[in-house]
């Protein structure tokens, strides 16, 4: 992304809704410290990173998610997800890696799906999108 610190969140938002309708689960661990938390009452599903300016040239993070049964109009809407990154460096936090969880409290099928960062994704970005059908 384009922080200016070593690493940003991605958010992820369903249906244009930025209402505090998501809740959140995650662990992770920073080089040699683990991590976990969670929040309710959240904005956005934010528990993937991305590496941030500062991040070690030629060194790209990778995030993906698993968002089940998106057509559904019966059940809330749950995310499964991970991410990680290198920024060739000793320090604390700077390899990451991160799993999570989070809910969106609607039942609605879900028809959009927003990414963000805290700035932007940095040029040569790329997303890629895969359409799983069957039971």
């Amino acid at each position: 992304s384009e922080d200016s610190g070593r690493h940003d969140y991605v958010h992820v938002r369903f249906n244009g809704d930025s209402g505090a309708n998501y809740t959140v689960q995650h662990f992770g661990a920073g080089s040699d410290t683990v991590s976990s938390g969670y929040g309710l009452n959240q904005t956005s599903i934010r528990f993937m990173y991305v590496p941030a300016a500062t991040a070690t040239a030629n060194y790209f993070g990778t995030f993906k998610f698993w968002l089940p049964q998106y057509t559904s109009t019966t059940f809330y809407k749950m995310i499964m997800g991970s991410s990680a990154f290198e920024n060739n460096s000793a320090s604390d936090w700077d390899f990451l890696m991160y799993m999570g969880t989070g809910a969106w409290a609607n039942t609605a099928a879900v028809t959009q799906v927003t990414l963000t960062t805290d700035t932007d994704f940095a040029e040569f970005s790329e997303l890629t999108l895969y359409g799983i059908t069957g039971t």
